[in-house]
């Protein structure tokens, strides 16, 4: 069962570079998890869609995957 949990994250435009900066290191470790490991297509496609609702929408987005 997954549960995600969103977050909004407010933001000033200072705060816009380094954010932009943090999820794109986030977006490329979870890349590389999910080329380094086997995931079944369900999974591949859950991970794959919460990277396009962080990019676009800019949310914080934490999952937690429970049996």
């Amino acid at each position: 069962m997954l549960i995600i949990q969103i977050l909004y994250t407010s933001s000033t435009t200072n705060d816009i570079p380094q954010k932009d900066k943090r999820v794109k290191v986030k977006s490329v470790h979870r890349i590389k998890t999910l080329s380094r490991h086997e995931y079944n297509i369900h999974t591949v496609l859950t991970k794959l869609t919460l990277l396009v609702l962080e990019k676009t929408f800019k949310l914080r987005i934490m999952s937690q995957s429970q049996n």
